[in-house]
This record gives C-alpha cells, sequence and structure tokens, in this order.
C-alpha cells in the first residue's frame, strides 16, 4: 500500500543524502576542509577528526538506508501492511525504527555506534525486514572507512596521501551520488533491482598501464582496468555492487611500498633489502556508502515473503559475475610470463576464509616478499611455487605476537614492540634468482632460491647453523598461508548468495503470499518484478500459484490494499473470489506456520551470512603515531604518483618497487 509522506513515522526522514566521503582526487575537499586541519593541529585534535569521521559516516549509512525504504513506502508501497507495525512506530519520544533519527557518538568503537542504533530501535527494523542481521558488519564497514579516511587526511603533504585517492582521469563517479540518484531516487522507487549487483564495467580485456602527470611518464603510479580504446567502459545504470557484501567492485591503483617503520627493514645475505609490495587500492572500495546501503537491500531481498526478493534477477547476476571474473584473472595470467607483479592487483579479488567468513583480498600482503605469492597457480597449489617456499625467509627477534600475522604489532603504533632482523647478517637468506639464474632483490622476477639442499630442500637463512636464543625464523608463505584455500569470487561468495535467492524465490511463491504482493507481468503500464523480466519458468510459476491462490483458503489472508497496489487487475479476482479483508477472513489459519498454498511447514534454508570482507582491508586498521604511508611513499621517492591530471601512457613495463 502507498503511505502517506506525511505520516508522523517518517516524520525524521532526511530531506537530501550527503555522504561524507571526499571528492575524487582532492586531498582537501569542502567536506572535510575543517577535518584535515584538526587532524593536523598540534594540540591532540586528531582522535577528534577519527571519531568525527566514523559519526559522519554512520550518518550517512543511515540516511541512505531510510531514503531507500522511504522511497519504496511512499512511492512503491511494498512495505507491506503487516510489516509496518514491525519497521516503524511513534514511540513515547517520537519515531522509532527504520526512519527514526539517530544520534551517533562521535566515536571509532562500533560498540557505542551500534548502542546507539539500538537506542531507537533501528537494529529490530533492520531486522524485520532483512533475511538475518547485518548491522553489525555495516558498523564494522563504517569505522573501517572513517580509519582509512583519518588516515589520508592525517598525512603529511610530502607523503603524497592522495595518490590512495581515485585519480580522476579513470574515475568520476562520487558515492554521494551514486545513493542520491540511483539506489534512492531509481532503484528505490522500482521494482528491478538488478543492476545494482551487476559489474560496473562492460566485459573488456584489463590492461595494466603507467600513470603519467603533465604530458611526461610518472614513475611508480599504474593502473589496471578493463578498456576500451583508451576509456574505462563503465556499464550504463550498473553500480558494481558485490552481492551478500558491503563492497563495490572497481579497478585497481597501485604505487610502489617499503618498510614502514626502520625496525621492519629485512636484507639478504650479499647485498641490498629483500622487496616489500606495491601499495594497491581498490576504487570500489571509495564508495562506501553505496556498499553499505546495497549490503543492506541485499538482505532485505533475501527476507522469505518480501517483494524485494522478486526485484532480483539473481540468475543474470551470477552469470555476469562469471563471466566479469573470468575476463580478469584470465587477462591478468596471461601478463605473469612478462610481469610476475600482475599478480599483486588480482589479489585484492581473491577470496579465503577468516572465521567461516569468505572475505575478498588476501590479507597481509604489506611485508617482506622474495617472489610472487600469487602465481597462476594459486587456485590449485597455493601461493607462490615449491621452488620459492622457504621456512627461513629471516631472522628476528622473538617477540611475544600480539596480532595473527607479521609483525604481530602494529607498525604505526607508537607503543608497539616491533622485531628488529638479527644484526648477524651470517644469518641472512641468500638471493632469490631469476629465470636466467642471476641473483636478483626484485621479487617480480625471483624464481627460485638460489640454494637448498637436496630436491626441494631449504637451508633458509640458518644454512644449518643454529639458530639464536630469543631469535624465531619467519618463513614464507607462512604455515597458515600454505593450506589456505584461495578461490574466486564468484564460486566463493557471488554463487551460494545467487544459488540461494534463486532458490527462495521458487519456495516462496508457494510458502508465502508473496505472488499476491508482485507483479510478474506488466499490468496497467507498471512494469513486471525485476526476476520475471528474463525468466519465463518463474514467471508461469507465479501466475500458476495465483491461479491456485484464487481458489485456496489461504488467500483469505492476502491484504487488499498491498495486492491492489502491486497488480490492481489480481487485486480485482481475488474480490470477485470473495476477499474482503473482513476480521474474520483476516484471522483464519493463524494457527498455521506457512501462509502459503502448501502443506510444508518446515523451515526455509538459512541464507549465507554477510561476506566480503571490509572496504580498505589492511588500509584500515586503526592508527596511532607516525604513519606508514610517509614511509611508504618516501621508500618510492619522488615515484610516488602525485596531481590531478593523469591519463593513459600505453605499455606494461613495471618500475621496481620498492
Amino acid at each position: 500500500m502507498i503511505r502517506n509522506p506525511n505520516e508522523e513515522i517518517f516524520r525524521s526522514v532526511p530531506q537530501t543524502f550527503i555522504s561524507p566521503f571526499p571528492s575524487n582526487d582532492s586531498r582537501l575537499s569542502a567536506k572535510y576542509d575543517a577535518i584535515a586541519k584538526a587532524a593536523g593541529d598540534t594540540k591532540g585534535l586528531a582522535s577528534i577528526a577519527e571519531r568525527l569521521l566514523c559519526q559522519q559516516q554512520a550518518q550517512a549509512w543511515r540516511d541512505g538506508l531510510a531514503l531507500v525504504n522511504y522511497a519504496k513506502a511512499i512511492s512503491v508501497g511494498d512495505i507491506l501492511n503487516e510489516t509496518i507495525s514491525r519497521v516503524a512506530w511513534v514511540s513515547k519520544d517520537g519515531p522509532a525504527g527504520l526512519f527514526a533519527q539517530v544520534s551517533f557518538p562521535q566515536s571509532s568503537d562500533p560498540k557505542k555506534l551500534g548502542e546507539a542504533v539500538a537506542a531507537v530501535m533501528l537494529d529490530v527494523a533492520i531486522g524485520a525486514i532483512s533475511s538475518i542481521p547485518i548491522v553489525g558488519q555495516i558498523l564494522g564497514a563504517v569505522v573501517q572507512v572513517a580509519r582509512f579516511l583519518f588516515r589520508i587526511f592525517s598525512t603529511p603533504k610530502a607523503a603524497e596521501p592522495e595518490l590512495l585517492l581515485p585519480w580522476d582521469t579513470y574515475s568520476s563517479n562520487l558515492d554521494e551520488d551514486i545513493v542520491d540518484h540511483f539506489l534512492w531516487k531509481y532503484f528505490g522507487q522500482g521494482v528491478d533491482w538488478t543492476a545494482i549487483w551487476l559489474p560496473p564495467y562492460e566485459l573488456a580485456p584489463w590492461e595494466l598501464h603507467n600513470a603519467a602527470r603533465d604530458g611526461k611518464e610518472y614513475k611508480g603510479g599504474q593502473v589496471w582496468a578493463p578498456l576500451h580504446g583508451d576509456a574505462i567502459p563503465y556499464a550504463q545504470g550498473q553500480l558494481g555492487c558485490i552481492p551478500n557484501t558491503v563492497r563495490v567492485a572497481g579497478h585497481l591503483q597501485r604505487i610502489p611500498g617499503g618498510a614502514p617503520v626502520e625496525a621492519l627493514r629485512r636484507h639478504w645475505l650479499a647485498f641490498g633489502e629483500i622487496s616489500w609490495g606495491g601499495i594497491v587500492t581498490n576504487v570500489g572500495d571509495f564508495f562506501p556508502s553505496t556498499g553499505q546501503v546495497a549490503g543492506g537491500m541485499w538482505k532485505q531481498a533475501e527476507r522469505s515473503g518480501s517483494p524485494d526478493m522478486y526485484k532480483v534477477d539473481a540468475r543474470a547476476i551470477k552469470a555476469a559475475w562469471e563471466d566479469y571474473f573470468g575476463q580478469f584473472f584470465d587477462s591478468g595470467f596471461s601478463l605473469y610470463k612478462s610481469d610476475a607483479s600482475i599478480g599483486e592487483l588480482l589479489a585484492p579479488y581473491i577470496c579465503v576464509t577468516l572465521g567461516n567468513q569468505p572475505r575478498l583480498g588476501i590479507p597481509n600482503m604489506m611485508r617482506p616478499h622474495p617472489a610472487p605469492f600469487v602465481t597462476p597457480a594459486i587456485f590449485k597449489k597455493g601461493p607462490g611455487t615449491s621452488e620459492t617456499w622457504t621456512d627461513c625467509l629471516f631472522v628476528e627477534e622473538d617477540l611475544p605476537k600480539k596480532l595473527a600475522d607479521w609483525p604481530y604489532d602494529r607498525p604505526d603504533d607508537k607503543y608497539a614492540r616491533l622485531p628488529k632482523e638479527v644484526p648477524d647478517v651470517n644469518l641472512r637468506s641468500d638471493h632469490y634468482v631469476d629465470k636466467d639464474g642471476y641473483t636478483t632483490d626484485d621479487w617480480a622476477k625471483a624464481v627460485r632460491r638460489a640454494t637448498v639442499l637436496g630436491p626441494g630442500g631449504d637451508i633458509g637463512a640458518l644454512r644449518g647453523q643454529k639458530l639464536p636464543e630469543g631469535y624465531r625464523c619467519v618463513p614464507w608463505p607462512t604455515g597458515a598461508e600454505r593450506i589456505t584455500a584461495y578461490t574466486k569470487p564468484e564460486a566463493a561468495i557471488i554463487g551460494p548468495a545467487c544459488d540461494h535467492l534463486i532458490k527462495m524465490q521458487e519456495r516462496c511463491l508457494e510458502k508465502t503470499l508473496v505472488a499476491a504482493y508482485v507483479r510478474p507481468e506488466e499490468v496497467d503500464g507498471l512494469g513486471p518484478h525485476g526476476a520475471f523480466r528474463q525468466n519465463k519458468a518463474l514467471r508461469d510459476k507465479c501466475k500458476q500459484v495465483r491461479s491456485i491462490l484464487l481458489k485456496h483458503e489461504a488467500r483469505y489472508r492476502i491484504n487488499l490494499k498491498d495486492a491492489e497496489t502491486a497488480d490492481p487487475v489480481f487485486a480485482q479476482k481475488l474480490r470477485d473470489s470473495g476477499v474482503n479483508n473482513s476480521i474474520a477472513q483476516m484471522t483464519k489459519h493463524l494457527g498455521r506456520l506457512g501462509a502459503g498454498i502448501s502443506d510444508d511447514d518446515s523451515p526455509p534454508p538459512p541464507p549465507p551470512p554477510p561476506a566480503g570482507g571490509l572496504p580498505f582491508g589492511d588500509l584500515g586498521r586503526p592508527s596511532e603515531g607516525e604513519s606508514r604511508w610517509k614511509i611508504a611513499a618516501a621508500a618510492g621517492g619522488a615515484a610516488a604518483v602525485a596531481g590531478a591530471a593523469y591519463y593513459w601512457i600505453r605499455g606494461r613495463h613495471r618500475e621496481a618497487a620498492g
């Protein structure tokens, strides 16, 4: 039923949507001028800036969620009457639930942000329209995004932090515009949400290019993206949100990386440092509000009995991502022989399972690497190769491990205890060698260890010597990495999410009354719901269930106002069959677990939990003290790509990182 926008429950709905994320290629956008100044203040205001960013990002998520569902209520009318009282209501203190204003504190603690959500029962309302709770993951993403943004604005200008922002020539969309123009004003007011979760680019080969400034190639900066001619082929109207995640897909940017602090430098036996990979950022992560709102919408579409379920063509989404990531990995691995560094640009879209949840991106890639971690065989044989694995890449102090991953403490925490390299230069690894047998300190060119004992043997840094007391060997890859399963996103995340939705769309037509609240075909100029447009079998099943409903006792529980909003023609057929929504009719079968025509009262299969991890990965860790980016950029020197005017320089060669 179409709701009146003047109802009291809508009193706190915002009039506009504003994302706190900055404009592209802009270190000091107008939105954040004051915050950036506070972050650079010498009076300890940096923590205030970080908390303020968290508050504003949380507010943006709440506003986007409220506006999309407000559009559904007043334009589409498919927040059903039986649901509205559990979604939004007026308490003695004012509006509560889905459309309530939330007083988010200035805090970077997800728990405190969650308490603000619970105070107005927004979490309860979201639970009433979603398949499973998702508030926790979204608030985690809110904090992660705010921390990353804070790093950019608090990093000294000398470190050129804008290099981590989307470069203007390659990315012109804004997070705010996508939520405002698409999620709220277009998809929120329609019945086909499919394009929200279709890939952001047309199918095209991906290419690696160096960046340039002022007409000259600028050492260090690279972009990995699909190309038609010289342009990235953005797919019209497709947002690129990844199903069942709070992530948005995008192309990749890379700048040189290096040890964030002096204590973490590691050296070869003869000369030089063990090199680090580059700093890789996923441009899709720069649309945090889009990802957060879309993540909530996917869980709404999974809700049993919700018309939102039929706004999504899950078959088309699954097939599109299979093609997209097929092209992505095929293009990348085709370059491997000429440029093995390409693997680190593929790593953000390689999935690992942590805590029983598939997440996008291989964690902890910013560390010393003797050879390529990602190879074309990673999905079958794991990271690296048997010729590059070592049980002792370097020897370091055996300090307590506060974190699971090396260096086991946060490099940018001023209280961190970071392990130092063993001072005995004889306890250092030999250089690895390249395909021609020459020693190399460029990990991207290394193919095997220089010295081994027997077939597949490894003497590493110790060379048969005893490990000194108080020190430890650090293997590469780690033991956990060697046994981890690495998978593609369409297999680990997208496929399972779409398969579940496909099954639920068939099941819910019989198990619930949703067939009365959706349109399998065009009616009076109103288009069909998205799931039916290219799926004749599902469309025919919906029509068949409707025919049965007109003779089934379950029809007396259908709300005529909701049915008429969706399909006036079918609503009239219900009236002709005797449905009048009297109290006696509406209370029939109240004891039944299933509201539809099916006698099967078994519970539905549980949906997959939210997956994909959080935007920015390791780049969004809590920050304190000196930023890693200052040192990482210094490692690349002036080669760290800066400025506003970038354009393509063709050629796939890569400058040495580190």
